[in-house]
């Protein structure tokens, strides 16, 4: 199993080494250039030649933050190894070179610096200096936090460059995290961040977590899990790679010792060319399967294919160039290296570096996640309650806290290959949160705004709907709209990056400012109305894969059969034609069939949450009798706000593959803002601890533990008052590490307090708490049913 977190060490080590260059920073950007510059990636060229001024000569200072992107950047394992040993070496550091880069976020490889090309580089440099100083010496930073923001340091960069130097006392918010707090009901105001608002998120994500409400302990293991969630989504994909070049040896050592998988493409085989866009879209969670093809039998007729490793992508796909072919290259943390064999035609047919998996081999695709969710046996383990989900649509898992309905909830979705989000509800948390609602957002004039946003449960249906049509497309015509999207992608990145004008038909100038999801984000100076205008993008790929010919504006709404124009129609007519006069060629995009997935939507103690003030109207909705059924649909509070191209535009409705499975503990006082709406249209089911004590199968005093909570909750079952929902579950004895030696421990920090406020106000409280603790350490004699004189209480 691969360590995890070993970076930390090294990585505070070297902000306290660093602060000898906080007054000249000379010596350590010569040193930049002349040692780390020799570390080269396989091109040729140097790992720091990004770093430049923009006249492209060498820079001449360098912020720490920067330093740091250096090896914090979407880089190969071995390089950021590489740079690292480097800098131990040259700042003389005890600390050992780490051995994984879990919980890290990473910058683009392209342009990972923090500094300026402006007048006041210089100023914006030391700045930075004066608060690095201040973090590593841990004084207050509030002044200093503030003046970087001030600086125009983006501020979620800010964030990450601070928990790169001190992660047990930041915590980043980029854009993975930011969505997992969102997820788990802990969303901020970020555009309005500022030092007050960064604490208080700091100090809201500290105390979730030690009230135990999150499965972590640390900002680190946050970030880690953030990353996990990611990857459990619907952008998870398979990929069969190779791992030879040409006639070459094999490079499959190579590949699992560094973590790393390789492809490389020349440009004088056709064949090449097209698998190299394949590869380009490998993203960090999907799932790398090394194989290699062959025949056997007799007669050498018999087609197979070699399962060799397989393994988790841990980075986006970063490409260099050598002479006559371009290298991909990403990340990958290895999980399985024993060798099996799939046998069939169809196998044959899987002889390029790089095939993403399709539904024709399903059977490897079963066996990789059998590999990942450790072991075929867990596949059944939750059967009855898939059966049951997929019968009422809407299912509560109810039981004592700590009886692992959350764990369960995540392996019911996992067994059922479901796409799915999580939330937790709270006190706070309502309809704007779960449904829709304005929310403000930053222009680009710097000016505050509101807009229409989806909740996250409205944006899930959205996601499962399109699962549901693209299921029902061919793949002739999903090869074309992911060409056209790939194509429309590169226009709108290049057109932000280049700064590049635009002129509407009646003349007025525009750029492209930002791609949010599924809007094309217009700045235009010279509209009275408003200077920023949402486009949709949806809609312009829809123009395009059509091939909708366009010779006015009207031409749009006359496609999409609208009673009037709109104001996006002018600058949806411009980005089209200019996409479509794209000197670039068409990318070739091999697509796969699209099957129908089920979409599990979990919300972690429902309870917490008042129902009516979250769900409102949608209580209609997610009854499974009206799954589905457009002629059921609900009017949303703002529903006059969505766009008529929007497939919600008449009304909201929830996709009949969409399944919501909540927790609940059902001693917690907040049951009783369940209303009878509410439980209506959900099936109960209560959670015992022996439904899910399979969660200390991991603990090497798994048996120990197991006996042990079986013996006390035995002791509360019998108990008057309290009974079987008040028992304890297994979640409380994964605290356990090594051996049964903590068990004293967990008792007085755990188990004893909440056995004690479960006896609040009883007349035999403390007769009943030793009566639970003499059934905890076991310490009644078999023979004779006496138990030995306690020492104390404790």
């Amino acid at each position: 199993m691969q360590e995890f977190f070993t970076w930390i060490p090294l990585y505070k080590e070297l902000a306290a080494a660093l602060l000898r260059y906080r007054i000249d920073r000379s010596e350590l950007v010569s040193w930049i250039y002349d040692d780390l510059g020799q570390i080269t990636r396989t091109d040729g060229g140097s790992l720091v030649a990004y770093l430049h001024e923009k006249n492209g000569d060498n820079i001449k200072d360098i912020d720490p933050f920067s330093v740091y992107a250096i090896f914090n950047r979407n880089l190969r394992l071995e390089n950021r190894t590489e740079l690292l040993q480097k800098f131990k070496e040259h700042l003389g550091l005890a600390s050992e070179v780490p051995t994984d880069f879990n919980g890290i976020p990473t910058l683009d490889a392209r342009r990972a610096f923090f500094f300026s090309w402006n007048d006041d580089n210089a100023k914006v440099i030391q700045d930075q200096w004066t608060l690095f100083e201040k973090v590593v010496n841990n004084e207050d930073i509030e002044e200093a936090f503030n003046q970087v923001l001030d600086n125009k340091m983006p501020k979620y960069s800010l964030t990450m460059a601070l928990y790169w130097i001190a992660p047990e006392r930041f915590l980043s918010l980029d854009s993975r995290n930011r969505d997992y707090l969102k997820a788990i009901g802990l969303q901020s105001d970020y555009n309005k961040l500022r030092y007050n608002t960064y604490m208080e998120t700091i100090e809201r994500v500290k105390q979730v977590m030690e009230e135990r409400n999150l499965p972590c302990n640390s900002f680190v293991e946050l970030s880690y899990m953030a990353w996990k969630a990611t990857a459990s989504t619907d952008s998870k994909k398979y990929w069969l790679a190779g791992y030879t070049f040409s006639d070459e040896e094999s490079q499959f050592e190579r590949f699992v010792s560094n973590g790393i998988w390789e492809g490389r493409f020349r440009d004088d085989n056709k064949t090449d060319q097209k698998t190299l866009t394949l590869a380009k879209s490998i993203s960090e969670g999907d799932v790398i399967i090394l194989k290699s093809t062959s025949t056997k039998g007799k007669n050498h007729d018999l087609p197979f294919m070699r399962i060799k490793a397989v393994g988790v992508v841990t980075s986006n796909v970063s490409t260099s160039r050598i002479e006559g072919a371009t290298i991909c290259n990403c990340s990958v943390e290895y999980i399985n290296t024993e060798e099996k064999d799939f046998n069939g035609a169809v196998y044959g047919s899987f002889r390029k570096t790089i095939h993403q998996a399709n539904s024709k081999i399903n059977d490897v695709i079963d066996y990789v996640n059998s590999l990942i969710n450790k072991g075929t046996m867990q596949q059944q383990k939750y059967k009855k309650y898939i059966e049951l989900l997929q019968e009422t649509h809407n299912l509560v898992l109810t039981g004592a806290p700590g009886t692992g309905k959350t764990y369960m909830a995540q392996e019911i979705a996992k067994e059922m290959a479901a796409v799915t989000r999580f939330v937790q509800f709270h006190p706070s948390y309502d309809y704007t949160d779960f449904v829709e609602g304005l929310r403000p957002i930053e222009k680009v004039d710097g000016q505050m705004g509101f807009e229409r946003k989806d909740g996250v449960f409205k944006e899930f249906c959205r996601e499962a709907i399109k699962n549901l049509i693209d299921s029902e497309k061919s793949v002739e015509s999903l090869t074309k709209e992911m060409s056209w999207q790939e194509k429309l992608d590169r226009f709108v990145e290049d057109a932000i990056e280049d700064e590049t004008k635009f002129k509407t038909v009646n003349g007025s100038e525009f750029v492209i400012s930002e791609m949010r999801s599924h809007t094309i984000v217009i700045h235009n100076e010279q509209n009275e109305k408003t200077t920023q205008v949402a486009v949709n993008a949806d809609e312009i790929l829809e123009l395009l894969t059509n091939e909708v010919p366009l010779n006015i504006v009207r031409d749009i709404r006359y496609y999409f059969n609208r009673k009037y124009g709109t104001q996006p129609d002018s600058y949806a007519f411009v980005i089209t034609k200019a996409v479509r006069t794209m000197k670039q060629k068409m990318p070739i995009v091999e697509a796969n069939k699209i099957d129908r997935k089920p979409f599990v939507f979990i919300i972690d103690e429902i309870n917490r949450g008042e129902a009516s003030k979250v769900f409102g109207e949608l209580f209609y909705a997610i009854d499974p009798g009206y799954r589905g059924k457009k002629e059921h649909l609900v009017q949303t509070q703002y529903q006059n706000l969505v766009p008529e191209t929007d497939v919600f535009a008449k009304g909201f409705y929830v996709p009949e593959n969409v399944y919501i499975l909540a927790t609940m503990n059902d001693i917690d006082r907040s049951v009783e803002s369940m209303d009878f709406a509410m439980r209506r249209r959900f099936t109960w089911i209560e959670i015992t601890p022996d439904d899910t004590d399979g969660m200390l199968d991991t603990l090497p005093c798994a048996d120990e533990a197991k006996a042990t909570m079986k013996r006390l909750n035995k002791a509360i079952a019998d108990t008057d008052g309290l009974g079987a929902a008040y028992m304890v579950g297994p979640a409380y004895f994964l605290k356990l590490k090594d051996d049964g030696a903590d068990l004293d421990k967990l008792w007085k920090m755990n188990i004893k307090p909440l056995l004690k406020e479960y006896l609040r106000g009883s007349r035999n409280a403390a007769e009943d708490l030793g009566k639970f603790k003499k059934a905890y350490f076991n310490t009644v004699t078999p023979e004779t049913n006496e138990t030995p004189e306690q020492k104390d209480e404790d």
